[in-house]
């Protein structure tokens, strides 16, 4: 006894809607052991397409003045070689503070501590000679040295900046 139409019609739906649905499990499922593997194809993927989801998710142009204060050749004709001495970074930071920046986004990494070999040396010698770091004779060079602390100081007094941050491990 044949099929009547309509209930051929509902399996032949019931077919497509079961193998989309199959198909959306399965790449579930191979993306959830990618990412739980580590697999670097993930993250090849990641950075192809970062540029073209950032694109997507602008909707809307900036209001107001959008000033881009790069590092380009008078800079570092001006300034010296790059990377920066961090106090260098925490006059540029006062600078654009004092011209009325309502956010200040610095795109660099500051992955390792600036002169930190040179203040390791004077710890190791405050520690022989049997120095009490706050009255050493050398504080007020282990103070000149410390590049971190016055940029740390600079980004907390401004109140308006935004460090780039790495996600990838």
């Amino acid at each position: 006894m044949p099929f009547p139409n309509s209930l051929l019609g509902f399996l032949k739906k019931l077919s497509k809607v079961m193998s989309v649905r199959l198909l959306g499990y399965s790449l579930t499922l191979v993306t959830a052991l990618l990412y739980g593997t580590a697999n670097p194809l993930l993250y090849a993927l990641e950075n192809k397409t970062y540029d073209m989801r950032m694109v997507a998710e602008v909707d809307h142009k900036p209001k107001g003045d959008v000033v881009i204060a790069s590092i380009d050749e008078k800079s570092l004709d001006a300034l010296g070689r790059w990377p920066w001495d961090r106090n260098i970074v925490a006059d540029l930071i006062a600078r654009l503070d004092t011209l009325g920046s309502s956010v200040i986004a610095l795109d660099v990494f500051f992955s390792e501590p600036e002169n930190k070999n040179l203040l390791d040396m004077i710890r190791r010698l405050e520690q022989q000679k049997a120095y009490n770091p706050s009255s050493s004779p050398y504080r007020p060079i282990k103070q000149a040295l410390n590049n971190d602390q016055v940029l740390a100081n600079s980004i907390r007094k401004s109140g308006r900046v935004v460090l780039a941050i790495s996600s990838m491990s």
